[in-house]
């Protein structure tokens, strides 16, 4: 069994080589082959690349979903079984991504979300309107609910992983990937994750300009589907 961890990082720093230790031993944990996409930081993420650790670099910042994307092609031509992704700032937690790949794993889902809202945690009154409005985008363009749409971490298995094919660039792959399982008649389900915000991933993410964007774009794709 094959499963492939992915790590989009950028301008990450310090803060992601203080996570990857947590990082590095959950997937050897789970016999995992972590992936680190380095979307064009100022400067580049230097690691000890060895048989548990990948790392693939674009030359610019092309987007966390165009990172998310090579991360994906790259697990497909390696056949790997199963892929799951987090984001490299640190605040999930890496022991879930146990959960998630369980989830795949016990189940006949496609697709595993990992969720913030699922458990009872401190998320700030402004991430959660953030998200409620990004669920509500979800729902209308793929016909998921979902309570968590935005989440970092996300399982795919072997089935999805041969037809997703994520074309949004930015922060909207987080709804795209749903909108493509929508169309490919995927199954979706959620588990529970823990989050711990800091001042640095509080400035990260979306807002009011991002989500904008984000809604001109999944519009675009999704009319150029139909």
């Amino acid at each position: 069994m094959k499963v492939f961890i992915l790590v989009p990082v950028f301008n990450e720093g310090k803060v992601f080589l203080d996570f990857f230790p947590r990082l590095l031993a959950v997937s050897q944990h789970l016999n995992a082959q972590l992936v680190v996409i380095d979307d064009g930081s100022k400067v580049p993420i230097s690691l000890a690349e060895n048989q548990q650790v990948v790392i693939l670099r674009h030359p610019v910042n092309c987007g966390v979903g165009a990172a998310v994307n090579t991360g994906l092609r790259y697990a497909r031509r390696m056949n790997a079984d199963f892929v799951m992704t987090i984001d490299g700032d640190g605040q999930h937690n890496p022991d879930d991504l146990a959960v998630v790949l369980s989830k795949m794993q016990t189940s006949s889902v496609d697709i595993v979300n990992g969720s913030r809202f699922l458990k009872k945690q401190a998320i700030p009154f402004t991430r959660r309107m953030a998200n409620a409005f990004a669920n509500l985008l979800t729902f209308l363009l793929s016909g998921f609910w979902l309570t968590d749409t935005q989440s970092g971490i996300k399982g795919v298995n072997k089935s999805a992983l041969k037809q997703l094919e994520l074309l949004s660039p930015g922060y909207e792959w987080c709804t795209d990937i749903f909108r493509e399982a929508n169309w490919y008649g995927l199954q979706v389900s959620e588990v529970p994750v823990s989050v711990s915000y800091s001042d640095y991933t509080l400035k990260k993410g979306q807002n009011f300009a991002t989500g904008i964007d984000m809604l001109i774009r999944l519009v675009l794709r999704s009319l150029s589907r139909s």
